[in-house]
């Protein structure tokens, strides 16, 4: 081959080359074809029609409610826990029968003295029983005094009266009680005597401890009949046992130094029986 012919041919063909990396460089810049299908690279999977139908989002049609988020509440606060009232005392002994569990002190423990006067003032509207604590055994309650109507279906009223006694001493006493009576529905304490020198506040706990827990109601003696300090720790003990135990304070309704027929007309007035 002739040199002019060579180096013709070596012109065409760079003008080949040339022209080809030109349209290599440009069909790279274009934009795919619509109709072009697209290879995919190994390992990879091409998606279907169906996985284009879960991933797709739906956009909301004009005038269309949209869905929220819903806050998360915070936890309630528990409710505080309620006071018990006088008339939930005496609404749990209501019904006949019912059981009264009555630890008192010098002042409750004889027929003559307050609360079975208050029996018998109970006894006018239903049948009450009332059976005062055998203080020389110290073990059991006496036999029942029936005050009114059948004793089966009475309101009965265990006496736990002791002469003389203390908080403290009515505390150690509490399982002895419960035990030689019927589980009360309610319970009433009317104590202070001779305890001057006691810590009346845990005197009382340990009483509260050892008793069912069913409605309390503690009574105050009216003036002039135990200690004023004495008077003052029950009253704050009450205080910080709201929601189980209630208070009936005769300082202001009865009359000083009263007679017992005074004392239960008193304590009767206090808890509003008749509503």
């Amino acid at each position: 081959m002739s040199t002019r012919t060579s180096n013709a041919l070596l012109a065409v063909l760079t003008a080949v080359a040339i022209g080809s990396s030109g349209y290599a460089i440009w069909s790279v810049r274009q934009p795919p074809a619509e109709d072009s299908v697209s290879v995919a690279s190994p390992g990879s999977t091409r998606p279907t029609d169906d996985d284009a139908a879960v991933t797709t989002t739906a956009q909301p049609t004009e005038g269309a409610a949209t869905s929220q988020p819903v806050p998360t509440s915070q936890e309630a606060p528990a409710p505080e826990p309620s006071s018990l009232s006088i008339a939930d005392w005496v609404e749990a002994w209501s019904e006949d029968p019912a059981d009264v569990l009555v630890i008192g002190d010098g002042y409750t423990n004889l027929p003559s003295q307050w609360i079975q006067l208050w029996g018998e003032r109970v006894a006018d509207d239903r049948p009450v029983t009332i059976r005062h604590w055998g203080e020389a055994a110290d073990q059991s309650f006496n036999s029942p005094i029936v005050l009114s109507g059948d004793e089966d279906e009475s309101l009965s009223i265990w006496s736990a009266g002791r002469a003389n006694t203390t908080i403290e001493a009515a505390a150690e006493r509490v399982d002895r009680f419960v035990g030689a009576s019927t589980t009360p529905d309610a319970v009433l304490i009317s104590l202070g005597m001779s305890s001057e020198d006691e810590d009346v506040s845990t005197g009382m706990d340990a009483l509260l401890e050892d008793l069912p827990a069913v409605p309390l109601l503690v009574v105050l003696g009216p003036n002039d009949l135990y200690d004023a300090q004495v008077v003052n720790a029950l009253r704050e003990w009450v205080a910080g046992h709201e929601e189980r135990v209630t208070l009936v304070d005769l300082a202001d309704r009865a009359p000083d130094s009263p007679s017992a027929e005074e004392w239960s007309q008193s304590f009767d007035e206090a808890i509003d029986r008749d509503g």
